[in-house]
Parts: C-alpha cells; sequence; structure tokens
C-alpha cells in the first residue's frame, strides 16, 4: 500500500439554530470588527428617513497634509438633524467633562463633539421619545 492513500473522513455537525440577529452582528462585531450580515441600526431607518444627516453631500475644505475636512456649510452652533447609533464614545476632560462620540446608521460615520452635560440632557429626552414609541 501506498503512505499517502485518501481517506474519507465523515464529520457530523450538530444541529443548531442560527444565532438572533443582534446576537449574530455582535459576534461578527467583537470577533472581525465590522458587521458583516447587516447593521443592528437597520431596522430602525425607517423611523429616520426625515433626519439623515449625510457628510458626503457637504462641500468641504481638506488639509491634505493633516487630512481634517472643513465644512463650509455648517457653521459652530448650528443646529444639525441625524439619525444614527452611538457605537464608540470617549469621555475627555478640561473644566468640564467633554464627549467624542462616534455615531454610525449602517451607511457612514460621524464623529460628534459634545459637552457632557448636553450628552446627558439628550439622552434623557432620547430615553423618553424611545419608552413612547416603544423601541425599548
Amino acid at each position: 500500500g501506498s503512505i499517502l492513500e485518501e481517506q474519507s473522513i465523515d464529520i457530523r455537525y450538530p444541529d443548531i439554530p442560527e444565532f438572533e440577529t443582534m446576537e449574530k452582528l455582535s459576534k461578527e462585531k467583537s470577533v472581525l470588527g465590522v458587521y458583516v450580515s447587516g447593521h443592528p441600526f437597520e431596522k430602525f431607518l425607517p423611523y429616520f428617513k426625515d433626519c439623515t444627516f449625510n457628510c458626503s453631500m457637504l462641500e468641504y475644505e481638506e488639509d491634505e497634509e493633516l487630512g481634517i475636512k472643513t465644512y463650509n456649510q455648517i457653521q459652530d452652533g448650528q443646529q444639525v438633524t441625524m439619525g444614527g447609533m452611538i457605537s464608540a464614545y470617549k469621555k475627555l476632560y478640561d473644566n468640564e467633562e467633554f464627549r467624542v462620540s462616534l455615531i454610525e446608521n449602517g451607511l457612514e460615520r460621524v464623529k460628534c463633539f459634545s459637552w457632557e452635560n448636553t450628552v446627558k440632557i439628550m439622552l434623557d429626552t432620547i430615553d423618553k421619545d424611545l419608552k413612547k414609541k416603544k423601541f425599548l
């Protein structure tokens, strides 16, 4: 007989149910660093049709050396409406607590800079709105 004989191996996989959508997305993000089969925000997109903030639609100037974009159509303190989920945030301190949040909607990501007390007011308002719309 030959040393390199082919062997047939019969592998039996357990019959297990598919993960629930949110659990599967969470595992994809933790293992791969990205969502593959969808995005957790997708089911909420219909509620945010009228408030999508799309950075790619705005004109900007870019500092090529630093890669910093300056948007010409947005002014300091101007209110904008957007919808998304906070996927990450970092608190910074300089006399007052400050927060940098990464907000994404499945299509793009936007960094938002805000004072922590403003974030607390927003989160309280969001919590009340979500309970009214029965998201929670």
